[in-house]
């Protein structure tokens, strides 16, 4: 923790910034965070994209454009207190096509994001598969193994068109990652490690810039919000982390390895975040899901 420690992370407002400059208080595995106009292409924002909501004109992208995985996490960290962060996130919920690599086999594509706080991000950020549907029954765990991400982390999982023809798969979920282990809910050489905590079906909701929070408290207690909808939890007691942002693409169009369509993790602030945070203690029966 270079930068000492943090109850509450929030996003800075990046629009000072040249386009593809590093982003202050942030570390990569590959690449660091960078500031992009949303809606000028280049090498770190492969799309067009409107602008962030409430009047912001840049935003954060935490990728590695030469294809792969990335990992980016904060300077701060978290440590046995209240720990939260709240952000307004890009969502691309455009399905994928079939993918095909330089010699024409075709495949499922997919994209793996991760918005988490008191853990940390394996530094490929590799492919999980909480729907089962990437990596699938065969004898392979997710690829994250006992050394992945930890924590609690929204995650969208966004995966393609098989060759096959089997449909398209766009959730975001809630996950507690635990201290690491298996991410492939379809099993593999070991069990299933991660709990989900709740699963948001977006395929039949338009792409566009969404808020999402996650606040723990020092007993565990936690709550997360995606836009106005509230889900609370428990976790473990005693986590110490980063606030770190992830993304891996397994998309290829012929001898293209990472493809225009590809929307990598893309967030911006939020003013005067409320960060939902929780006193010790707190009550959670008094607080209820939004519908």
């Amino acid at each position: 923790n270079p930068a000492g420690v943090m109850t509450q992370f929030v996003a800075p407002n990046v629009d000072s910034l040249n386009d593809l400059d590093p982003v202050p208080g942030f570390a990569g595995s590959f690449v660091t965070a960078r500031a992009i106009t949303p809606g000028v292409v280049n090498v770190a924002n492969p799309n067009a994209i409107p602008s962030p909501n409430f009047g912001f004109q840049k935003a954060i992208v935490a990728w590695d454009n030469a294809g792969g995985g990335n990992g980016v996490v904060t300077e701060k960290i978290f440590t046995n207190s209240v720990a939260s962060f709240e952000i307004q996130a890009y969502i691309d919920t455009n399905d994928l096509p079939v993918q095909s690599n330089a010699s024409g086999v075709q495949f499922r594509g997919c994209e793996n994001t991760m918005y988490g706080l008191l853990g940390t991000i394996d530094a490929f950020t590799n492919l999980s598969d909480v729907s089962g549907t990437i990596i699938g029954t065969g004898t392979t765990s997710a690829f994250n193994g006992a050394a992945g991400n930890t924590g609690v982390a929204w995650y969208y999982e966004k995966v393609g068109v098989s060759p096959g023809g089997a449909p398209v798969s766009e959730k975001l979920y809630l996950i507690d990652a635990k201290d690491g282990g298996n991410g492939n809910s379809a099993g593999g050489t070991e069990p299933f490690h991660w709990n989900v905590l709740a699963t948001i079906d977006l395929s039949n909701t338009p792409s566009g810039w969404y808020n999402l929070s996650i606040s723990v408290d020092a007993m565990g207690n936690g709550v997360a919000t995606f836009n106005n909808q509230v889900f609370t939890f428990t976790t473990a007691t005693g986590l110490v982390g980063s606030f770190y942002v992830g993304y891996r693409e397994n998309l290829q169009e012929g001898s293209v390895l990472v493809p225009s369509y590809a929307r990598p993790a893309t967030f911006a602030p939020i003013p005067e975040p409320s960060g939902l945070i929780l006193a010790a203690g707190a009550t959670l029966g008094l607080i209820r899901r939004r519908r």
